[in-house]
């Protein structure tokens, strides 16, 4: 079974399941659309709540931990209108405009760009970035120039809905699917999800758990700081957006 994460900057990280195609979607397969009751509690949305920003409401049958309001499909997608590709540094640029107008939080970036470039036959740099409007962004000087051999990773990428897909070419193997739930890119809001080929997973941070391996059963970290000595579930002195994913299998 394909495990999923999501990851939203509020900042959050939440550990769970996939992309939702109707009402009848199991829970193993929701993502949640109202991140809100995380840390206001469940009774912060309500069906009404969750329907008015377009989300598809149901109760858990099976798994209690997941959440009554999920997306469906092609909630604010994004369609590719125009690819560039730079095979000098082999990079690419996917120009996206968003298609489908249902909203989280409002202000959100109507035209996005998707920036792929290796750096090394085993180092995959992706970037995205809004095509109209500059942003700040940490000025640090990138050569463009790729430094490895034959790279080691195949992309793909889905026009409508968007979604990127990586895959390791000697035996095929996913690594990173943005299939699962909709690319959020909005002023104060930024959410990505993948699916996870494993269930080791590793990093995110400094905050106290009983094992290196980070629970899949629903959790969610916070990605803030905060000056306070480390206990399990909090915000402490250093956090860090790195993961690790184990695979078994080759390169």
């Amino acid at each position: 079974m394909a495990l999923y994460f999501q990851t939203f900057v509020a900042l959050l990280f939440v550990f769970g399941c996939y992309f939702v195609d109707s009402e009848t979607v199991e829970d193993h397969a929701r993502f949640d659309c109202y991140p809100e009751r995380l840390s206001e509690g469940e009774e912060a949305v309500n069906q009404t709540l969750c329907e008015a920003r377009g989300c598809v409401w149901k109760q858990p049958v099976n798994q209690q931990k997941a959440p009554s309001c999920f997306y469906p499909n092609k909630f604010n997608a994004y369609r590719m209108i125009k690819k560039e590709d730079f095979p000098e540094s082999l990079t690419t640029a996917y120009h996206l405009s968003r298609e489908d107008k249902r909203t989280l939080y409002g202000k959100h970036s109507e035209k996005i760009t998707v920036y792929l470039q290796f750096r090394h036959n085993d180092v995959l740099r992706i970037k995205i970035f809004d095509s109209e409007n500059d942003r700040y962004e940490v000025p640090l000087n990138l050569t463009s120039v790729y430094e490895g051999r034959e790279p080691m990773y195949n992309t793909e990428v889905v026009k409508f809905p968007f979604s990127l897909k990586i895959s390791r070419k000697s035996d095929g193997q996913v690594l990173w699917d943005t299939s699962v739930a909709p690319l959020v890119f909005s002023d104060q809001y930024l959410q990505i999800s993948t699916k996870l080929p494993s269930t080791f997973l590793y990093g995110f941070g400094e905050d106290e758990h009983e094992n290196f391996v980070r629970s899949m059963n629903w959790s969610t970290l916070g990605m803030f700081t905060r000056d306070q000595f480390p206990f399990v579930s909090n915000e402490t002195f250093n956090k860090s957006a790195l993961s690790l994913v184990v695979i078994i299998g080759r390169l």
